[in-house]
């Protein structure tokens, strides 16, 4: 297992004799498997998601956790702006930006 949590399989040319597809599957005398340690949560999870019951509670999310992002983003002035910021953004700004903005 390497440090970024991918699990490598290492498969030599000798062990695929028997094999009728070794000559597409191996072209080198090492053939290596690259996995990744969650790789089977993240198909289950997919799977899921993909399933009529993952349809409808996917569905809802527009109803709950976007409405949530959406309203902390009007309320802390995350949104993007086209426009460049004006003396009115200025004054709901925090004290601590404020302050960060003062040029010596």
């Amino acid at each position: 297992m390497s440090k970024t949590g991918n699990i490598e399989y290492k498969i030599h040319k000798s062990d695929c004799r028997e094999c009728t597809f070794r000559n597409k599957c191996i072209k080198d005398y090492i053939k290596t498997i690259t996995r990744h340690l969650y790789d089977d949560c993240m198909l289950i999870a997919k799977n899921f998601r993909l399933s009529e019951q993952g349809k409808q509670i996917y569905s809802l999310r527009k109803q709950t956790i976007e409405r949530v992002f959406a309203e902390g983003q009007e309320r802390h002035d995350l949104r993007v702006r086209k426009e460049i910021p004006t003396f009115r953004f200025f004054l709901r700004m925090p004290e601590y930006q404020k302050i960060s903005l003062i040029v010596i």
